[in-house]
């Protein structure tokens, strides 16, 4: 019996050395990409990863180039590609990597992107424990608060109170922390899953004291139509980009439902198309946004994004792009809408974009040329422009080029 495990052995080895070599060997073939910088300063691209595939050869190799070079996959350990590859999305978010490094302690066992909370002092995490048996939240919002001067990590239990008083199951979703000057406010979303119509649901801005641990209110978010009319959420859709940073507002594109009859009626409410909303962590007060931002939200053709108090509206097709500002403690324009043709910034056509903090970054492609152009989001102003080559010669840099397809741009601290 012995004879036969070290046979099957020694061909599990003979095989996984024949995988590695010519992994490896496929590996060493694959060409190099990076971004080269055409104008402007080169730190606005310091940390842009385009991602995308090389798609020459056998089969496709994922692939991220920056201005340092490109990384591939099955150059990657077997821990790197399997494990962490498969939260590469959490990793890449601003500054998620550099806290990881930092606190791998107090980052263990956390991955959900909207319940993290930093600034220079406190780094902070809220989260809903679920029984894994009955799939039902535990009952308990669990806060951890790292002081990030003395390394000392506080822990704190709140109970999450039920919204239904009729018995019904329920579950919860944070969709936010922040610190504030009252306390540490985590936002709740929370619903109703029994087989009924619609199922209610509420969001609920916990106020916690940063200090004891203590609840110190719960405020309910009551969205009113333009008439004044209170509505009930059916759906909604957070708008945040910068999932840890601080923040003083909270903003939610909901459907809702006109309150009718009772509120355990069988009956099917009336749907009421998407509207924007504004919840403010100081003052407490959820507001429908003025008329002219919810025309300019139902034409969109792209993302809604926010930057310290302003919301940006943003509106592309593949020959423009054109952003509007608007202040979210007001409600007023900020400056004048901006628009720009691709073939004012580059060459080709606008492939995709995204906004991060007060920068957007587009990505223009052109048969097999792509361009890369950072911009300043509230006026326009182009900082960076640089185009994607290959290392080899001319031939082969145009091979290269035309085995390579590019979909996606993120940033990487």
């Amino acid at each position: 019996m012995k004879r036969y495990i070290t046979t099957l052995a020694l061909v599990l080895l003979a095989a996984a050395g024949f995988s590695t070599y010519y992994a490896f060997g496929s590996a060493d073939h694959l060409p190099e990409y990076r971004l080269e910088t055409l104008e402007g300063d080169a730190n606005e691209a310091a940390n842009l990863v385009l991602v995308g595939s090389y798609i020459g050869g056998k089969g496709s190799q994922p692939l991220n180039l920056t201005v340092h070079g490109s990384e591939y996959r099955s150059r990657k350990s077997l821990y790197e590609s399997y494990i962490t590859d498969a939260r590469e999305w959490f990793y890449e978010q601003e500054g998620m990597r550099e806290l990881i490094e930092k606190y791998p302690a107090f980052m263990r066992g956390k991955a959900e992107i909207g319940s993290f909370y930093q600034d220079q002092d406190w780094l902070a995490y809220a989260e809903i424990p679920y029984n894994s048996a009955t799939s039902d939240p535990e009952g308990t919002i669990e806060v951890e608060m790292l002081n990030r001067s003395t390394g000392k990590v506080a822990d704190y239990s709140i109970a999450l109170t039920p919204f239904s008083q009729q018995g019904m199951r329920e579950h919860a979703t944070i969709y936010d922390v922040q610190l504030q000057a009252d306390g540490l406010h985590v936002m709740v979303n929370q619903y109703e899953t029994d087989n009924r119509p619609s199922g209610a649901k509420q969001y609920f801005d916990y106020i916690i004291d940063s200090d004891s641990g203590q609840l110190i209110k719960r405020i309910a978010l009551e969205f009113l139509d333009a008439a004044g009319t209170k509505l009930t959420p059916l759906s909604s859709a957070a708008t945040q980009n910068d999932y840890t940073a601080p923040n003083d507002y909270f903003v939610l594109s909901i459907v809702t439902q006109e309150q009718t009859g009772e509120a355990n009626s069988s009956s099917v409410p009336t749907n009421v198309p998407a509207e924007l909303y504004v919840y403010s962590y100081k003052s407490g007060i959820t507001q429908r946004l003025p008329d002219e931002m919810q025309k300019l939200d139902a034409r969109r053709m792209g993302g809604r994004y926010i930057s310290g108090g302003d919301l940006y509206f943003t509106n592309y097709n593949e020959t423009l792009i054109a952003v509007s500002r608007y202040s979210l403690e007001t409600g007023e324009r900020r400056g004048e809408t901006w628009s720009l043709l691709s073939s004012q910034i580059g060459e080709g056509e606008l492939q995709s974009f995204f906004m991060n903090g007060e920068r957007l970054y587009v990505l223009l492609g052109k048969e097999d040329a792509r361009t890369v152009v950072v911009m300043n989001a509230a006026t326009g102003e182009p900082l960076y422009k640089g185009s994607v080559t290959a290392e080899g010669s001319e031939e082969e840099r145009q091979i290269a080029l035309s085995d390579m397809a590019l979909n996606n741009m993120s940033i990487k601290e």
